[in-house]
């Protein structure tokens, strides 16, 4: 229901989707949790929404490695004849699906960085600017807003939204916005 009111009636340009992930687990928290939208912190330190430090340094790094192997993945593929039609069309959901089944082992408690949200977004900039730098700087952008989602709405709450989500369908909504 909700993606067909984002995609048919409004018809927003963006991942309407994850859009729609993001937005159930809005209303999820709003109308049983308790905790509010950004949950309740009650430190009297400050409250972190971005990482620092080495966790900071993680994130830069995790997303500029993501952003390598997609945005020269994918001109690899153009250059040795793949046509840019073909790429354009297919190579973000191969990308996203890769990342995304790795959080299969995840589940068997392997420590697997969640790259989804990098990939798809970074490889959508490539494919639609036609320039690896361009996925490379979103891919550094997609993981560093995916660490602010995480800190912002999955911190001191009781329940969760999904930091992926809110990455690629706002990340989508630039790109497009950009790009197309």
């Amino acid at each position: 229901m909700i993606n067909y009111l984002y995609s048919s009636i409004i018809g927003f340009q963006t991942d309407t989707v994850a859009m729609t992930v993001a937005t159930s687990g809005i209303l999820a928290r709003l109308i049983i949790g308790k905790s509010g939208l950004i949950g309740k912190y009650t430190s009297n330190d400050s409250r972190e929404f971005i990482s620092k430090g080495k966790e900071l340094i993680y994130n830069i790094i995790l997303g500029l490695m993501v952003g390598i192997v997609i945005s020269y993945t994918g001109a690899v593929l153009i250059e040795s004849g793949v046509p840019v039609d073909a790429v354009k069309a297919s190579y973000p959901s191969l990308c996203f699906a890769i990342s995304a089944i790795t959080l299969i082992f995840v589940q068997f408690g392997a420590g697997v960085p969640t790259t989804h949200h990098i990939s798809l977004t970074s490889s959508n900039a490539f494919v639609l600017s036609g320039n690896p730098i361009v996925g490379i700087i979103v891919a550094i952008i997609s993981s560093l807003l995916g660490d602010f989602f995480t800190k912002t709405f999955n911190s001191h709450c009781d329940s969760h939204i999904d930091p992926p989500a809110c990455t690629i369908f706002i990340m989508t909504f630039i790109i497009l916005a950009v790009f197309a």
